[in-house]
């Protein structure tokens, strides 16, 4: 399941960052869905920057501040929201990284979608369908082109479904 994508400039593994050595690893994989260029940094050198600079203590803190509470958000939207408001949701997030133009359109396939919200092929294939049906996107080939995201956006707060 998505937990977060990352933008332009993100810290990736910050909320790890300070502990202790023999804490078990946060279990997670990462995929890049654009062109990406990843800088790794070593946790021994931020850390000791951290100690040599309030300034550097404060943005590592701040930034795990914002990532605790995305968290807390996501875990919240995915834990109540309906299989269709996910899909919704995913679609937009992946578009809004991958705009052509005027159009959104998210690379992705049925399967990578029923993975990043935590369901099977089949009912992703049955989503889509509805959603298609609706006018909302239009599917092909490792690809979804979202063709109202004002109603698709709307979607991902109703409560009803």
């Amino acid at each position: 399941m998505t937990i977060r994508y990352s933008g332009p400039g993100a810290l990736v593994g910050i909320a790890t960052l300070f502990n202790a050595p023999k804490t078990p690893r946060v279990h997670a994989n990462t995929a890049a869905l654009v062109d990406t260029l990843l800088v790794k940094l070593q946790p021994m050198v931020v850390r000791n920057l951290a100690q040599q600079d309030v300034r550097i203590a404060y943005a590592l803190l701040a930034e795990a501040s914002q990532r605790a509470a995305a968290f807390v958000d996501e875990l919240e939207a995915s834990s109540f929201a309906s299989l269709r408001q996910r899909v919704a949701r995913h679609l937009l997030d992946l578009a809004a990284d991958q705009q052509m133009g005027e159009r959104l359109v998210a690379r992705v396939s049925q399967e990578e979608l029923a993975g990043s919200i935590g369901t099977v092929r089949d009912i992703v294939v049955r989503i889509l369908r509805d959603m298609r049906d609706e006018g909302l996107v239009r599917t092909g080939r490792g690809r979804v082109d979202l063709l109202d995201p004002a109603r698709l956006d709307a979607e991902t707060y109703r409560r009803d479904r």
